[in-house]
Parts: structure tokens; sequence; C-alpha cells
């Protein structure tokens, strides 16, 4: 429901957020909905007329896409023989595999070290690695579903069971 302007409320329908989904793939409409109804709720002034609504809803949508999509991590690229993430992530020339690896990486290397010393330190390259690879990959399974991630993730602990060690 989005609070207008006078009285009332307008419906958000399924055939909206189906509409939407198809739309606005990078975007998590639940909770821009949510965001959109407590803009309104905080602008009463501001509020949208029944005939606007549906106009203000696809203007925020594709606002947040627009965000999203120039945060996402650009197309093709492969590895280097020697992988250096850091390096890569400038080149701007990665794949979200490529990410997700370094990201993964960086974190067994900070468990690693704090296992051996006893305190959870990173070094300035894994801190840029989770800064860079981070917002991407979130922004990569936003627009997956969660029943896939549910398989993935049942898959991965298979895995782990099995051979004690998760690929990425």
């Amino acid at each position: 429901m989005m609070p207008l302007a006078g009285s009332g409320e307008f419906s958000i329908l399924q055939s909206h957020i189906d509409a939407w989904v198809g739309a606005y793939p990078g975007v998590d409409l639940i909770r821009q909905l949510a965001a959109m109804r407590q803009w309104c709720v905080a602008n009463p002034r501001k509020r949208k007329t029944k005939r606007g609504v549906l106009a203000f809803c696809n203007s925020w949508l594709a606002k947040e896409q627009d965000r999203s999509s120039t945060r996402l991590p650009a197309a093709g690229g492969g590895r280097p023989a020697q992988f250096d993430l850091v390096a890569h992530v400038k080149q701007g020339s990665h794949t979200i595999i490529d990410v997700a690896h370094g990201v993964v990486l960086a974190c067994a290397e900070i468990q690693n070290r704090a296992q051996r010393i006893g305190k959870a330190s990173a070094t300035g390259d894994e801190m840029r690695v989770l800064k860079d690879g981070l917002p991407w990959l979130m922004d990569f399974l936003r627009t997956v579903s969660n029943v896939a991630i549910a398989r993935a993730a049942a898959a991965a602990v298979a895995e782990y069971d099995r051979n004690g060690v998760v690929r990425v």
C-alpha cells in the first residue's frame, strides 16, 4: 500500500510487481517499495495522486536500476596466469566469478592469519578486494532468485561436507 495525497492508499498489485521484476532486474523490489512507502509517510505534502503513483514508482525504480547498473562489474575478461584481484579490479575487466573468488580468497587469508596470530587483521589489499568486491556481489545476488541461491548454498555445503573444500 502506497499512501496517497489527501487520503487513502494505493494497492500495489501482483501484476505491478511482475511487470517491475521484468523491467528492473537489478532492483530489490521489496526493499525499494518499503523505501517508497516510508518516503511518502515522511513527506505527506509530496505524496502522489492515484493517477500519478505508478509513474512515481516507475521513476523511482528506474533510477535505482540505473544506480545498480553503474555498480555492476563489466563483462568479459579472463584471469591472467598470475591472478591479482586488486590489479584486476582496477582494470575493470573482471567477471563475477573472478570477484567472488577474490573475496573468498581474501576472507580465507584473513581467517588463516587470525588463527595464526590470535587476532583478526586485514592488509590494505585484502580490504580493497572486500570493499570493491562485496557491493558487486550483492548487486549480482539481487538479480538471482532466492531458490537459486538456496540451491547453490546447499550444493556448496554438500561439497564441503564431502571434500572439505568449496570451489567458487
